[in-house]
């Protein structure tokens, strides 16, 4: 993967530029590269990855280089937006405190009211919040009553609150000019498909252990909590999808900007089954951004070598270029998915889940269709699911 970035002079210009720690070496790069950086080439490959604004704020704290048009411009519209959307966040925010629930603010969002001076530094598509499951009803209304409507983007995803509720997690939007900007709550924090539900972490414990943001009224959770949480978000884009190199930022700001008890954050990871997915977000972080990640830390994640192999030649295969190409054939994409379970128990596990599970997903009430729903939940699984 580090051959295809630093292959590439565009890839390798932008990876100097956004990363949070840079040599003196490689600002002198930079700084010697002004015409690839005013060239549309390296514009293209930026806008590919949904990183014009971090370029373009980054480049200028750290060289003083400021790019025009259309730089300038797609960097005020992203503060702007963005200052809208948090700016409604801190309002639900305030108003879940004022009702006793301490509202968390996940991946990027947190990552922006906690560790950046600027919002266009840390472009995003929506606000992720996370709250405790006995809250969650409440902090619906509480959203609902600022404006925002109850709607999933996803075509197979119906506004069904109680359906909802039991997978963990609803969005909703709220009307910014002529567009839509979105939040989703949820109540678990790290769902996905390789932790058994049985393994994943307590919300009440994670709020708990969360604390203020430097900027806000909203909390973030605890560092190590927050870099798996972010790892395993890395993951569930399979390392290479859109948002594609933007994803490995998360990573690298947490570990650049906050001190990572690294043994507790290794038994977290233990803790939840997702060695393998956390490794190669952490590996990639290390290669293609230069993160300090602890090799004794990625020793204790990493996988079989021959299964470390089988992913990495997957992965080489779909390539970081490109995040927005289609990556993986359906069976490829259900080969790859399978191979990030730490182990055959988790994948049984995950396959196979309990008929309370099942039940409070789906709300049958006949326990003759069980075997129906249980196919429901493996298409649904494999990402082939009926449309609304």
């Amino acid at each position: 993967m580090i051959e295809q970035v630093f292959g590439n002079p565009d890839f390798k210009l932008m990876s100097y530029i956004i990363r949070e720690k840079n040599t003196v070496e490689e600002l002198d790069y930079i700084k010697g590269e002004e015409e690839r950086l005013r060239s549309e080439a390296f514009y293209n490959v930026v806008k590919e990855h949904e990183l014009v604004s971090t370029v373009f704020s980054k480049l200028k704290k750290k060289t003083g280089i400021e790019l025009g048009e259309p730089w300038k411009s797609e960097t005020e519209e992203t503060r702007r937006r963005l200052s809208f959307l948090f700016g409604q966040v801190e309002k639900i925010g305030e108003d879940m405190a004022a009702h006793n629930i301490p509202l968390i603010l996940l991946k990027n969002g947190g990552i922006a009211i906690d560790i950046m001076d600027d919002l266009a530094e840390c472009p995003m598509g929506d606000i992720d919040m996370l709250c405790r499951k006995s809250d969650f009803m409440a902090a619906h209304k509480i959203i609902l009553d600022h404006g925002f409507q109850f709607k999933f983007r996803s075509i197979y995803e119906f506004e069904n609150l109680d359906e909802a509720f039991a997978d963990g997690s609803t969005e909703y939007s709220i009307k910014d000019g002529e567009e839509m900007a979105w939040v989703e709550l949820a109540w678990r924090p790290v769902a996905g498909r390789w932790i058994r539900k049985d393994k994943e972490p307590d919300a009440d414990q994670l709020v708990v252990d969360s604390h203020v943001a430097v900027r806000s009224c909203c909390r973030v959770l605890s560092n190590e909590d927050n870099l798996l949480q972010v790892s395993i978000h890395t993951a569930k884009h399979s390392y290479v999808r859109a948002p594609g190199y933007r994803l490995h930022l998360d990573v690298d700001r947490i570990v650049s900007n906050k001190e990572i008890d690294w043994d507790k954050f290794v038994a977290k990871v233990n803790q939840v089954g997702s060695r393998t997915a956390v490794y190669f977000s952490l590996y990639f972080a290390k290669e293609i951004l230069g993160t300090k990640i602890p090799d004794e830390v990625l020793a204790c994640l990493k996988p079989r070598e021959c299964k470390r192999k089988r992913i990495m030649k997957m992965l080489l295969k779909a390539n970081l270029m490109h995040p927005h190409d289609n990556k993986f054939s359906k069976l490829g994409f259900l080969r790859f998915q399978t191979s990030l379970y730490d182990s055959l128990g988790d994948f049984l596990a995950v396959l196979f889940p309990p008929k309370a599970q099942l039940k409070a997903k789906y709300g049958y009430k006949n326990a003759l269709t069980v075997p129906y729903y249980w196919m429901l939940y493996v298409l649904d699984m494999v990402g082939i699911r009926k449309s609304k």
